[in-house]
């Protein structure tokens, strides 16, 4: 049996400022029976997650309303999802 990507149903959970959530899910256009929903604030985020089951978290950090690693923490004790934050390296205090 042939595998086909446009079979392939992804939930995904965008996190991230207006500009940067339309740049990111532009990457998923080529699968095109993705769900995609964008969410601009943690709180927003919250709520969705708890309507909507996802499979794949992305947080772009900072976010409006915090920095973003409370809402992974969060998210990685309540659901199965793979979750993504990304941060410039200059907002990280860890950054080498």
């Amino acid at each position: 049996m042939e595998n086909n990507n446009n079979d392939i149903k992804i939930k995904i959970l965008i996190v991230s400022s207006e500009k940067s959530a339309e740049i990111i899910r532009s990457g998923f256009d080529s699968l095109a029976n993705n769900k995609i929903e964008i969410s601009h604030t943690a709180k927003d985020a919250k709520k969705k997650l708890s309507e909507n089951n996802f499979d794949i978290i992305i947080i772009n950090a900072p976010l409006s309303d915090e920095f973003g690693e409370n809402l992974a923490a969060s998210v990685c004790r309540k659901y199965d999802a793979l979750i993504l934050i990304m941060v410039k390296k200059e907002l990280y205090n860890g950054a080498v």
